[in-house]
């Protein structure tokens, strides 16, 4: 994904509702040791798959993501996907 100028494309808002529905959460993720940061962590990261670190923006985002996000609604970016909106967006090919 690039910035692109804001015309272009902003966030579907209709995406946040559908990743809002618990129905549709990934499942739970209990394999870490007793001593690790995440082994609370029960979900998965509702946009990438990566472990969650907690309920961001309404939904399971792990600090990846969370990141992206804040970033890109406080300058206000707007980006595209090369894919004709079939990008595949997963812990390997997020940044």
């Amino acid at each position: 994904m690039s910035p692109m100028s804001p015309p272009e494309m902003k966030p579907d808002t209709a995406m946040l509702d559908v990743l809002r529905d618990d129905a549709t959460s990934p499942p739970a993720f209990k394999n870490y040791p007793p001593n690790h940061p995440l082994s609370g962590s029960k979900h998965l990261c509702s946009i990438c798959g990566d472990r969650a670190s907690g309920k961001h923006y309404g939904v399971y985002s792990c600090e990846g993501c969370k990141g992206f996000f804040k970033r890109t609604v406080r300058k206000d970016l707007t980006y595209a996907c090369r894919e004709e909106r079939n990008c595949i967006i997963d812990k390997r090919q997020r940044n």
